[in-house]
């Protein structure tokens, strides 16, 4: 199945980085022919209105509402994409996740400021908190810099695409949005599995060749297998290959993103748990904590 690009939101908080999600999201646009929806969610510290009548709380909700209004128009203005503005009032997570859900929206785009020690812990991050909530395809982006002019050339490109692959079960949603990006942009796409153990394959005779030799021989298989993972027939204008890392997972990924320059790594999203709430796994939630490019969460499951 091709994942679909028709529905693209972008959710700004009106910082600094808002016009480089917004510049992200129209380039996503245009390269597959979106429709953008730009969403915003007005959120009062709950004390604002503890002392106000229903009647006073409305109005200023109506007018922080149509304040960020005009911040999108202003913000869109001169666009050449089509684009909506979704404003609503609440937790902006969770009416990310509703807004996400009742329009049909194909994939949202937010960037993440990071956070640390105390902060982290008990607060979270909007985006990691977004992540495991709803299972809409996630794109965070990394902001590093202001976006240039659209006079001076675009500064949002996806020139190297890494899919994170699992091979039990094999990532068939994984790899397929990282096709479909890949074909999009014209795009190098890479598939990369990490070992944490050294690779030991049962029933292998070490006494029959040395433990480099059966090392490289299970590699070779690993890698066969991850090339296997796109068909020859999906393979028409995109160079594809395979990356076999040693080490803990997320952080082998890590460094191996940014060594290679890589502009977007696609990882597992959103699965149920027992008690049917979302959680997202330890290197989905490790790379959107630190790796150093856009990182795109798919629900797998």
């Amino acid at each position: 199945m091709t994942p679909a690009f028709d529905k693209i939101m972008c959710a700004v908080d009106f910082s600094g980085f808002s016009e480089e999600v917004l510049h992200a999201g129209k380039e996503m646009a245009r390269r597959f022919g979106s429709t953008l929806w730009v969403f915003h969610s007005v959120c009062f510290p709950r004390e604002r209105f503890s002392h106000v009548f229903d009647e006073q709380k409305t109005k200023g909700e109506k007018e922080s509402v149509e304040k960020a209004q005009g911040k999108i128009e202003s913000l869109m203005k001169a666009s050449e994409v089509p684009w909506k503005p979704l404003v609503m009032v609440g937790d902006p997570v969770e009416n990310a996740a509703v807004a996400a859900r009742t329009e049909g929206i194909h994939m949202i785009m937010a960037a993440s400021y990071g956070m640390s020690g105390f902060k982290r812990l008990f607060l979270g991050t909007v985006v990691e908190r977004l992540a495991g909530l709803q299972n809409t395809p996630l794109m965070v982006l990394r902001p590093r810099h202001r976006v240039e002019p659209a006079s001076r050339g675009h500064a949002f490109r996806l020139g190297r695409i890494a899919v994170c692959c699992f091979l039990e079960p094999p990532p068939a949603t994984l790899v397929e949005y990282g096709v479909a990006l890949a074909k999009g942009w014209e795009a190098d796409l890479i598939l990369v599995h990490s070992l944490e153990a050294p690779p030991v394959e049962n029933g292998m005779e070490p006494d029959l060749c040395s433990y480099e030799e059966a090392q490289e021989k299970m590699l070779n298989r690993v890698r066969t297998r991850l090339e296997a993972l796109v068909p020859r027939d999906q393979r028409q204008g995109v160079n594809v290959r395979s990356e076999v890392l040693l080490g803990v997972p997320g952080e082998q990924i890590r460094d191996f993103i940014e060594a290679s320059a890589v502009d977007l790594v696609i990882v597992g999203g959103p699965q149920h748990s027992p008690l049917g709430s979302f959680i997202i796994g330890s290197t989905t939630q490790f790379l959107i904590r630190h790796a150093p490019c856009a990182v795109l969460s798919v629900a797998s499951g």
